[in-house]
């Protein structure tokens, strides 16, 4: 049964429910991206951790970070479109009194390099506010 299964998988291909399994042939990315923000302490954390943006540009385009930074930033497109959706909601025109600079980063991540190499793309200065622990 087995082997018909083998010989079928061959001769079609990816065609439910047969597969070739090619997933697992190919090499892994070098490369891995996320957009997070980095304080003037050079602290990275999640854009979660932080309220009340106020930032340069208006309204930073998480989702267009493929336009701003080198090709190694490339982010997940459904994470940076969750991003912005958390963005807008969290963005303010003016700033907030307790806010602090902050830099919304691309941070590439090359996992070939040992030790981990990784490098940060600016995409908007911000103050913002830390939010409160639950």
């Amino acid at each position: 049964m087995f082997a018909a299964y083998l010989l079928a998988a061959r001769g079609i291909g990816n065609c439910y429910p047969v597969s070739v399994f090619d997933m697992y042939q190919g090499r892994g990315d070098e490369t891995a991206a996320r957009v997070m923000v980095r304080d003037v302490g050079g602290a990275v954390l999640e854009l979660e951790e932080f309220e009340d943006y106020s930032c340069f540009p208006r309204l930073p385009m998480i989702t267009e970070v493929k336009r701003y930074c080198p090709a190694a930033h490339q982010p997940l497109d459904y994470v940076t479109r969750d991003q912005q959706q958390l963005l807008e909601r969290r963005i303010t025109a003016t700033p907030h009194a307790d806010g602090e600079e902050v830099a919304i980063v691309s941070r590439a991540f090359f996992l070939a390099e040992q030790p981990l190499v990784t490098q940060d793309c600016v995409i908007a200065r911000c103050t913002a506010k830390r939010r409160s622990p639950p």
